[in-house]
C-alpha cells in the first residue's frame, strides 16, 4: 500500500489510518509504548 501511494497509482492513502493500524499492531505485539529505561545500556564500540 505505501509503495503504491508513493508511485502514486492510488489516488488517495490516508495515512492517518495507516499510523493507527500500525500503532495498533505495535502494540499487540508489546513495543510500544516503548520503555527506553527498559533497554540495555549502549556499548560505546558500536557508535
Amino acid at each position: 500500500m505505501i509503495d503504491q501511494a508513493l508511485e502514486r497509482k492510488i489516488n488517495y492513502f490516508d495515512k492517518d489510518l495507516y499510523f493507527e493500524k500500525f500503532d495498533n499492531i505495535m502494540r499487540q505485539l508489546g513495543v510500544l509504548p516503548f520503555k527506553e529505561n527498559e533497554l540495555p545500556p549502549e556499548d560505546p564500540s558500536t557508535y
